[in-house]
């Protein structure tokens, strides 16, 4: 009973941790200059915005071909459409779920496909989903010095980076990878299946290791590929609005930005993403109202579009989301 009651408590508090976003935004609402903010969209540039936005299918099908490589690795047969549309679908799942359960719809659908078990599926998609944290962590790093003015190369700032670098190596040594999914495992599963978390942890790490080849540096470079893509169409957003920027310092903001918005205190990053915005723009000599703009329409496109591109995948192929039975792919 006490156990029921703090689970309670604990998604009573994430749901209120969540309204902090919104309560952000509130803010950042009452203090804009609206009629700045009109004269941003005025003389909005149509075509610039739909060529951002159509660029979001060619986007999710290089990240596609990324994790079907990956499947491959581990001898599971999946067609590039399908990779596509399940690819497409789990960023709509990912949008309307707590928590942005994207990750693991991926590995309930290769289970609902009967390609191979949950937690088989579930270590192809998150290491996917590490590879992009990683080039995010690594490019946002270079961003915090860049636009912090940093002038030259201190020690301070190398050994950072050496240590972001080695992180790869450190948390997939199989000693570490071991522990840490064991002690992950014992704390996100219910207790019911407690007695199968070895088996099931050893679904996982075997998948990981078969992704850990030469064929890792093939993700590394679609990974490195696919966010010039996304930088390019935040450029694009940024010029249909006239913005003054360079492409280079909207790919260090953006970096920055994406990582803000993964703290779990908002909802689909509403009210981060416009708080770190305005602070970064201002670094580059931007208004509150450019920034602001600029949000909203990055919102728009890859939130409202994308979702809506991803819905119309899931409608035509939907997943069965019962997380409760998840567990029993892997038996």
């Amino acid at each position: 009973m006490f156990t029921l009651t703090k689970i309670r408590m604990k998604k009573d508090l994430s749901k209120y941790i969540k309204l902090i976003g919104l309560l952000i935004l509130s803010y950042i609402i009452t203090r804009i200059n609206f009629k700045a903010l009109l004269v941003q969209f005025k003389n909005i540039n149509l075509y610039f915005l739909f060529t951002a936005i159509l660029m979001n299918l060619f986007l999710i099908f290089v990240k596609a071909i990324r994790w079907k490589a990956f499947l491959i690795q581990q001898n599971l047969s999946i067609s590039t459409k399908s990779a596509f549309s399940i690819y497409l679908s789990s960023l709509y799942i990912g949008f309307i779920t707590p928590g942005r359960l994207g990750e693991i719809s991926k590995a309930l659908y290769l289970k609902q496909k009967q390609v191979t078990s949950f937690y088989k599926g579930l270590s192809g998609a998150i290491m996917d989903r590490l590879l992009d944290l990683y080039f995010l962590i690594l490019l946002g790093s270079v961003g915090v010095y860049y636009l912090s003015k940093g002038k030259g190369i201190n020690l301070e700032f190398v050994f950072l980076f050496v240590i972001i670098l080695s992180l790869p190596i450190i948390i997939l040594h199989p000693k570490v990878l071991n522990l840490s999914t064991h002690f992950l495992f014992k704390k996100i599963s219910p207790k019911k299946f407690k007695n199968k978390i070895n088996e099931s942890v050893n679904e996982f790490i075997e998948g990981i290791n078969q992704i850990i080849n030469p064929v890792l540096l093939y993700g590394i470079l679609l990974t490195v590929f696919s966010y010039s893509l996304f930088f390019f169409q935040c450029f694009l957003i940024a010029k249909s609005i006239g913005l003054q920027i360079s492409y280079f310092d909207l790919a260090l903001i953006m970096s920055i930005v994406n990582i803000i918005t993964l703290i779990p205190i908002s909802i689909s990053g509403l009210g981060t993403r416009e708080a770190s915005m305005i602070f970064l723009f201002k670094l580059i000599g931007l208004s509150t109202e450019a920034a602001i703009s600029f949000s909203l329409l990055i919102f728009f496109v890859f939130f409202i579009c994308g979702g809506l591109m991803g819905f119309i995948a899931w409608w035509l192929n939907p997943v069965k989301t019962d997380f409760s039975n998840k567990e029993k792919a892997s038996t």
